[in-house]
């Protein structure tokens, strides 16, 4: 199935009852107005419903979420990109991966429990690879494989990784397992609460392969200030100041000579990261797992980006989560 054969589909999952009027008021008010309109369905929708009229509309009906109109309303309204970045994916289950995404997007502002209508595709897992029983423990997501595509994009013995977005150490754990004595890890984390307890952590599984820094990637060398929610942290605010860097720049300071691999779940910070890295990632041609789904256009755009610094690289996508966060785009030079 191609990008814009999903339209139909989606309209005609829609109209079965599987969402509309049952799901809510507010939904089935907006999905009678679509109805309504003369001419394509969803061309019609993309023409009136772009952001400022859905604020409008939203206002007055009370209100339920303009960020469901923002994750879709692109995809309507130009779905040359999205055809581009399907073009680009290796595999099959890649592409049913991003066409599941674009369909919750389609679908999201008609129902209360878009999980009901697009069910999450099963994570892939890691078949029989160990780091150790008390490390699988503490990385809760090691079993499912998230970052790890086995036979694919997989750290190696003695490689050299840049791990952006730490978090408390789960995948800076993995990583120095999976590179051993041989190899190293430069974990980045930008909220300094959880720069503690990664410090600790790593302590804890004496991790001396792997180096933690407080830093944040990005497209400049800047202070930036952090915002924290449920554990997770995305540049905004004017709290928790953390040094903004350029991962060209900090290759060259600290002298590494090659990056053989990069993880990247730094909360919609990805783009100005690759931005920053153009360098590095050009000359050195490391794998890649980014995570993308943060901003609607990570879909197709964080493709795009990486061919530009390297024309040879492949692309495989995968999800890892039963909602809808957690789906990683892998490059493979």
């Amino acid at each position: 199935m191609r990008i814009r054969d999903l339209f139909g589909e989606v309209e005609a999952t829609l109209r079965q009852g599987k969402g509309g009027g049952s799901y809510g008021s507010k939904r089935e008010r907006l999905w009678q107005w679509a109805s309504g309109t003369r001419g394509s369905f969803w061309k019609r929708l993309a023409f009136h419903l772009n952001r400022k009229t859905y604020k409008e509309w939203d206002r007055a009906e009370g209100g339920f979420g303009p960020a469901l109109v923002n994750e879709f309303w692109p995809l309507l309204n130009d779905p040359a990109p999205y055809e581009a970045g399907y073009d680009l994916l290796e595999d099959e289950e890649s592409r049913e991966v991003y066409l599941w995404r674009l369909k919750v997007r389609l679908a999201m502002p008609f129902v209360l429990r878009w999980e009901d209508v697009y069910p999450a595709p099963p994570a892939p897992g890691v078949g029989d690879l160990s780091i150790g029983a008390e490390e699988e423990a503490f990385c809760k997501g090691f079993k499912s494989g998230q970052y790890l595509l086995r036979d694919i994009c997989m750290p190696e013995p003695g490689d050299v990784i840049l791990d952006l977005g730490a978090f408390l150490g789960d995948s800076a754990v993995t990583f120095s397992r999976l590179v051993g004595d041989g190899g190293h890890v430069w974990s980045f984390e930008a909220l300094a609460s959880q720069f503690e307890t990664l410090r600790k952590n790593l302590a804890r599984f004496g991790c001396d392969n792997v180096t933690p820094c407080f830093n944040a990637a990005w497209n400049r060398n800047e202070e930036l200030h952090m915002s924290s929610n449920r554990g997770s942290s995305a540049i905004g605010g004017r709290e928790n100041p953390v040094p903004g860097i350029r991962i060209d720049d900090f290759v060259r300071e600290r002298g590494i000579d090659r990056v053989d691999f990069i993880k990247m779940d730094i909360e919609g910070a990805e783009q100005e990261a690759l931005e920053g890295g153009a360098e590095t990632i050009g000359a050195m041609k490391p794998r890649l797992a980014l995570s993308a789904y943060h901003k609607p256009e990570d879909l197709h755009l964080l493709m795009t980006m990486v061919r530009e610094m390297h024309p040879g690289y492949r692309f495989h996508m995968r999800h890892y989560d039963p909602g809808f966060c957690d789906t990683v785009l892998y490059a493979v030079p």
